[in-house]
C-alpha cells in the first residue's frame, strides 16, 4: 500500500494551492478592472464629445458657411469641436478634401453636385443635403429675360475662379449652341460682382446660393435686383450632370412688392457632404445624427437617392441609412469602433462567445471523464469485494474473511493509488480557467465523494491482519 503524504508533502501541497487561488484572483481582479475600463469609455448618454473635425464650407457670407455654423453651435452645445473654414467655394473645398494635409486639418466639406470629380480622388459622399440651391443671374434688367437667347452679347460675373458657380456656368455655357450668344464671363467675389450689377457695370452676376439665403433676399429686397427666368430650363438641365429645374414662384421674397413679379425658372443643383480620408467612423455617424434630428425626411431621402456622378457613397453612411440610424455600438462606444472596425469587433465578439462555448463543452467533458473514472474505480471496489456493497457497507466487513490473498491487497492498494491521484486531478481542474465562475461546487462535491470512499477504505486496509502465507498458498 502507498504510504501517505508527509506534512512537507501536505505542506507544499497546500502552499501550491493558495498559489493557485491568488492567481486565479489575480486574473479575475484584471478582467473586472478591464471591464470597468471600457464601461468608463461607454457614452451611456450619447454626445458629440468624441468629434474634433474641420469641414470646409463657403464663403462666410453665403449658405454653405450658414449650414457648417450651425452644425458647429450644436456640436459645441453637446461637447464636439468643428472647426467652420471659409473657402471660396466647391472647387476649393474638393481640393482641400483631397488634400486634407499630415494632421488632416479636413475632414468634410460641402459641395455641390455636378462638380467635376476625380475618380481616383479619395472622397465619398456621405449624404446629400434635402434642399438644393439655385443658380441664379441677378441684374437690373433681368425681369427682361425669358429665356437663354435673351443672355445675347451680355457681360455676366460668375464668381471666384474655380468656384462652383464658375464650375456651372461653365458646363451651361459649353453646351452645344451655346457658343454663339457671344457672352463675356468675368471672374471675381461674388459679393462684389453683385455690388458691380447694382451699378449697372456688369449685366449679370451669377451665383449659386440657397433661395432663402441671406444674401439672395438682400439682393432682390435691398438691392432691388431682379433675376433672370429661362422657360426652356428643364431641357438644358437633362443635358448637365447632378443639375436639375427649380421654380421660385411669384412673391416669394416679397408678396406686396411682387419679387419676383413672376414664377422664376432656374437651373438648380443639390449641395453633397463629402468625406476625406481622413474621416473617421464615429464622425461620419455624428454628422448624419446631427442632420437627421435637424432635418426631417434627411434619412428617407438619402435612402432613395441617386449616387452621385463619379463618386461613391460612403460605406458608413450607406450603413447608417440602411439602419435607419448608427449601429447600437456606434452610439455608445464610439471611440471603440475608430479603433477597431465594426466588422472585426462583431467577429471579436462573435469570437468570444464561441470560446466561452468550447470552454463550457470541454468542462462538461472533463467532469464527464472524472465522474467516468470515479465510478470506475468504485465498480472494481465492489468487484474485489466479490458483491454489490455501499461504501458505508466496507467498514462492516469482516476483515479476517475479506482480501486474504496477497494479489487481493495488491490490487486494492491499486485502486487506493488511483483514487488518491483522481483525488489530485479533481483539484486542479476545480481551479483551471475552464470552469466557469460558481462552478467549483461540482468539482469540489466529486472531490467529496472520492475522499470518503478513499477515507473508508484506508481504515479497511488498516484493520486487515498480516496474510496468512499457508492460506494464499
Amino acid at each position: 500500500m502507498a504510504n501517505p503524504p508527509s506534512a512537507a508533502e501536505r505542506a507544499e501541497d497546500a502552499s501550491k494551492a493558495r498559489r493557485r487561488a491568488w492567481l486565479r484572483t489575480g486574473s479575475i481582479v484584471l478582467v473586472v478592472v478591464a471591464i470597468g475600463g471600457a464601461a468608463l469609455s461607454i457614452d451611456f448618454a450619447p454626445n458629440l464629445r468624441h468629434i474634433d473635425i474641420g469641414v470646409v464650407s463657403g464663403s462666410p457670407e453665403g449658405h454653405y458657411h450658414a449650414q457648417v455654423e450651425a452644425f458647429r453651435v450644436r456640436a459645441e452645445h453637446d461637447g464636439g469641436r468643428v472647426r467652420n473654414l471659409a473657402t471660396a467655394g466647391s472647387g476649393e473645398n474638393l481640393r482641400r478634401l483631397a488634400e486634407p494635409g499630415e494632421e488632416c486639418e479636413v475632414d468634410f466639406g460641402l459641395v455641390q453636385d455636378g462638380s467635376h470629380f476625380d475618380p481616383d480622388v479619395p472622397v465619398e459622399v456621405v449624404a446629400r443635403m434635402p434642399r438644393g440651391e439655385s443658380l441664379f443671374f441677378f441684374g437690373r434688367d433681368a425681369e427682361a429675360i425669358h429665356d437663354f437667347r435673351d443672355l445675347r452679347g451680355l457681360t455676366i460675373g460668375v464668381g471666384p475662379e474655380g468656384s462652383g458657380t464658375a464650375q456651372l456656368v461653365g458646363d451651361l455655357f459649353a453646351l452645344p449652341g451655346f457658343a454663339s450668344l457671344d457672352v463675356t464671363l468675368q471672374n471675381g467675389s461674388v459679393a462684389e460682382q453683385i455690388a458691380s450689377a447694382a451699378r449697372g457695370e456688369l449685366d449679370l452676376a451669377a451665383a449659386v446660393l440657397y433661395e432663402d439665403s441671406r444674401l439672395a433676399m438682400e439682393t432682390v429686397r435691398r438691392r432691388g435686383l431682379h433675376i433672370a427666368s429661362f422657360d426652356s430650363i428643364a431641357a438644358v438641365a437633362s443635358q448637365l450632370v447632378g443639375a436639375h429645374a427649380h421654380t421660385i414662384e411669384a412673391g416669394h421674397y416679397d408678396a406686396v412688392r411682387g419679387l419676383p413679379a413672376t414664377d422664376v425658372h432656374l437651373l438648380a443643383v443639390d449641395t453633397l457632404i463629402l468625406s476625406s480620408a481622413c474621416a473617421r467612423r464615429s464622425e461620419i455617424n455624428a454628422i448624419l445624427s446631427v442632420l437627421s434630428h435637424e432635418l426631417p425626411g434627411f434619412v428617407e431621402q438619402n435612402r432613395n437617392a441617386i449616387e452621385p456622378h463619379g463618386l461613391e457613397m460612403n460605406s458608413v453612411a450607406t450603413e447608417y441609412f440602411d439602419n435607419h440610424g448608427p449601429q447600437i455600438v456606434d452610439e455608445y462606444l464610439p471611440r471603440v469602433v475608430d479603433v477597431i472596425p465594426l466588422s472585426n469587433f462583431m467577429t471579436f465578439v462573435m469570437a468570444i462567445s464561441v470560446l466561452f462555448n468550447v470552454m463550457s463543452i470541454l468542462n462538461r467533458f472533463r467532469l464527464w471523464r472524472l465522474d467516468t473514472r470515479r465510478v470506475k474505480i468504485e465498480r472494481e471496489l465492489r468487484e474485489l469485494f466479490g458483491g454489490g456493497i455501499t461504501r458505508g457497507e466496507i467498514d462492516l466487513l469482516d476483515p479476517h474473511e475479506t482480501l486474504t490473498t496477497h494479489a487481493d491487497r495488491e490490487r486494492f492498494d491499486q485502486l487506493v493509488l488511483r483514487l488518491r491521484e483522481l483525488v489530485e486531478v479533481c483539484r486542479k481542474q476545480a481551479v483551471s480557467f475552464l470552469v466557469p465562475m460558481g462552478q467549483e461546487m461540482v468539482y469540489r462535491y466529486q472531490e467529496d465523494l472520492m475522499i470518503d470512499t478513499l477515507a473508508d477504505m484506508r481504515r479497511f486496509r488498516a484493520r486487515l491482519p498480516p496474510v496468512d502465507d499457508a492460506r494464499d498458498a
